[in-house]
């Protein structure tokens, strides 16, 4: 039986993609570049995991680490969009 809290963890996710598709934000810059490689994906996922470390450091940081680790989940999905999502074994 699914958990009803992660299809709403794979809404936010997937609400981020769509950001993201979009150019919106920091993938604006990229508009026009090559696809990333999955070791820039994995640049950006730290930068995004430090900006989570840092908001998370904050009196409201429980809640306010949550877009970034929102962000880094949505580069992981988009990183194997293009470059497999090979299955747990």
């Amino acid at each position: 039986m699914s958990n009803p809290r992660r299809n709403d963890v794979y809404r936010a996710i997937d609400s981020e993609r769509d950001y993201q598709d979009a150019g919106r934000g920091n993938a604006k810059r990229h508009e026009g570049q090559p696809e990333m490689t999955p070791g820039e994906y994995i640049l950006c996922m730290e930068k995004c995991l430090a900006d989570a470390r840092t908001a998370w450091y904050a009196p409201d940081g429980g809640v306010a680490c949550l877009d970034h680790i929102r962000k880094v989940s949505a580069l992981g999905v988009a990183s194997m969009e293009l470059y497999g999502a090979p299955l747990r074994v």
